[in-house]
């Protein structure tokens, strides 16, 4: 059974209009079908409207993109899809194996006096087959082409994957043969679903080490793989923000102290057996460092 979950009239985020489109930050989002892109950009929403979780817990969902995610009750053991938002022409996120983002579409968030534009991207691996594949790849070079600059890429993947798809590998590859060589220096990495390897990347770790080995053999590049330049997260605050809001919305049940008591309890304790340096804080300090240090770089 779905029930929706209502988008709010007007975000919150609205871009800065006065900064200059040659100020604008550009990031690209990769990676796989069902890797979690649109649950990435929804999470981050909330997260740079919201300083604490008691903010936003009382706050307005920021639904960015309509998505969905199943949910099994406590009580009953039932399973429930919480569907987040209004289906769209460009989501199709009910149909399984599909990619759920249609097209590129842009989201522009302001930060300070700039603006940051994460580029959403259909997902790569679409069970429609390769020629879906390839037409979703060629959408997405045609949509950066009306970019002049773009500021960084963000490959996300999910830890303990057993392989990488043909097609996944050739379109990182062609991508990272079309973009300027200084574009090494702009690429990270963001491993999702990371809470059940705790926050480490798994044996996805290697997968990616033999990728750019081999784009390096072919194209002699080296694309960095560090520390630096990897980070780990996981969408549960989010999704666990979303169920009472959505039961709430759904007259199925009262948001009260007890629900709040227990969003706060389960994210704590989540932090506490993560690593200092494994929050989900810590894309949002990645994303301000990538930033920093892109400001001035141009592909």
């Amino acid at each position: 059974m779905a029930w929706n979950y209502p988008v709010q009239d007007e975000s919150a985020l609205k871009p800065n209009p006065y900064c200059p489109r040659e100020q604008e930050i550009n990031i690209l989002l990769l990676g796989p079908t069902g890797v979690g892109k649109t649950t990435f950009i929804n999470a981050f929403a909330n997260y740079i409207v919201n300083d604490t979780l008691e903010d936003a817990v009382q706050d307005e969902m920021q639904v960015i993109i309509p998505s969905s995610f199943s949910f099994t009750m406590p009580e009953s053991f039932d399973e429930k899809t919480i569907i987040i938002g209004e289906q769209n022409d460009n989501e199709n996120f009910l149909a399984d194996g599909e990619s759920s983002t249609k097209q590129c579409r842009s989201f522009v968030f302001p930060i300070g006096d700039r603006n940051l534009r994460m580029i959403d991207t259909p997902g790569i691996g679409d069970t429609r087959g390769i020629e879906q594949d390839k037409n979703n790849f060629h959408e997405i070079l045609s949509y950066l082409a009306q970019y002049e600059h773009l500021n960084g890429v963000c490959i996300l993947l999910k830890p303990n994957e057993e392989r990488l798809t043909i097609l996944f590998r050739f379109c990182v590859n062609e991508l990272l043969r079309h973009l300027h060589v200084n574009a090494k220096e702009n690429i990270i990495f963001i491993f999702t679903n990371a809470r059940a390897t705790f926050f480490a990347p798994g044996n996805t770790k290697k997968l990616v080490e033999n990728l750019l080995r081999k784009h390096q053999d072919e194209h002699g590049v080296v694309i960095p793989f560090s520390k630096e330049n990897t980070f780990l997260f996981d969408n549960e605050p989010f999704r666990y923000l979303a169920v009472p809001k959505f039961l709430h919305a759904n007259s199925i049940l009262p948001i009260n102290d007890d629900i709040l008591d227990y969003l706060q309890y389960f994210i704590r304790e989540e932090q506490m057996k993560q690593n200092a340096g494994a929050r989900n804080d810590e894309i949002i300090a990645g994303l301000r460092k990538t930033m920093d240090e892109f400001t001035n770089t141009k592909l």
